[in-house]
């Protein structure tokens, strides 16, 4: 691998699979965790993922939805009205076409991102309460540095970083 850019990408890949094996590490406790404080939602990994991409991006037409969530637009349509109906979703037209309904988070919808999220931390520090102060100090220091350079990328998903805790 003499090539920069291919020695980038494969250790881009190479920290992929390290994080995706923390996430399974993590599956179980998180799974377990969900199962008693998400109790009662029952939303679809599509329902979820649909919330997430509202919150990512502010708002979104319908078809946007359906073109990020990989939907059809009537499944989409039809998976608005059941977030709708549950109080997670807002609708209304979009003032520069009328035909169009955009579509965007409730208060309700929000604190349901952040419930997940607080169980979700939760989980990973039950899995890391066995680690060495010291290591967790240098992965914490590493993933900052990583957050800051996808933040400074302008990945959306870091616009909604977590709160820090102190």
């Amino acid at each position: 691998m003499n090539d920069p850019s291919a020695a980038h990408s494969q250790a881009a890949l190479d920290l992929g699979l390290r994080v995706r094996r923390l996430q399974k590490l993590l599956a179980p406790y998180l799974m377990s965790q969900m199962a008693g404080d998400m109790h009662g939602h029952e939303l679809s990994f599509r329902q979820m993922g649909s919330l997430f991409q509202l919150r990512a991006a502010g708002q979104l037409s319908v078809t946007a939805l359906a073109q990020r969530a990989h939907l059809s637009l009537p499944a989409a349509s039809h998976l608005v009205n059941r977030l709708v109906r549950r109080g997670l979703l807002a609708r209304r037209e979009d003032p520069e076409n009328r035909r169009q309904k955009i579509v965007m988070l409730t208060p309700k919808g929000s604190r349901l991102l952040e419930q997940f999220e607080r169980i979700s931390a939760q989980a990973y520090g039950t899995l890391l309460a066995g680690v060495p102060d010291a290591v967790l100090a240098r992965a914490q220091d590493a993933l900052d540095e990583l957050l800051g350079h996808l933040a400074g990328a302008g990945h959306p998903s870091c616009l909604f970083s977590e709160r820090d805790p102190q």
